[in-house]
């Protein structure tokens, strides 16, 4: 009795460590979602050099924070696709509405907009996530700070709260990290 109780046990741990080897290859996980994301718009105070910039940098930071967990749609791939659409994307890129557009158009599940202002003297930068299906916001968040420069280095921070990512889990350095590591 005691031989069909190990054999019993044998089976059952050889079947969840299969099931373990699954799900951490991917196999057993849920299709990786598709991502699209649109440029920051630049408003008040803001110059088109620095939303480029910005828009640039969202771009890597998104797919080194959450590559994995998405297809990120390639900035000149959106643009052929809308380009094929007759779609601009001069000017709007920080309207919700406009923005859930384009991610249909891209067959995107998501959409990342935001757009960079400067207020009196501080800058801010504001991030949204949207699901394309539902027009539902899944995320947002916001950065402030005194200059261009810091506010492009809080973006980590901001997007690790747009996609739900704890402080603890954080992978990419601060500015004001970097920059300690340097002086130290």
């Amino acid at each position: 009795h005691d031989d069909n109780n190990d054999l019993v046990g044998a089976e059952v741990k050889k079947k969840i460590a299969i099931l373990l080897v699954l799900i951490s290859t991917g196999l057993f996980a849920e299709e990786n979602k598709t991502l699209g994301i649109m440029d920051i718009a630049a408003k008040s105070g803001i110059d088109e050099a620095d939303s480029a910039a910005a828009t640039d940098l969202l771009y890597t930071k998104i797919f080194k924070l959450v590559g994995d967990r998405y297809q990120i749609i390639a900035r000149n791939q959106r643009e052929e696709l809308l380009k094929e659409q007759k779609f601009s994307v001069s000017g709007l890129s920080g309207d919700v509405s406009y923005a859930i557009e384009v991610g249909k158009l891209l067959a995107a599940n998501y959409i990342v907009f935001g757009s960079m202002s400067k207020i009196v003297t501080t800058y801010h930068m504001t991030l949204m996530m949207v699901n394309t299906e539902t027009s539902a916001v899944v995320g947002a968040s916001t950065a402030k700070s005194i200059s261009v420069e810091s506010l492009i280095g809080e973006m980590n921070n901001a997007l690790m709260e747009l996609f739900g990512i704890p402080s603890q889990e954080r992978t990419l350095p601060l500015l004001s990290e970097v920059t300690k590591k340097e002086d130290g």
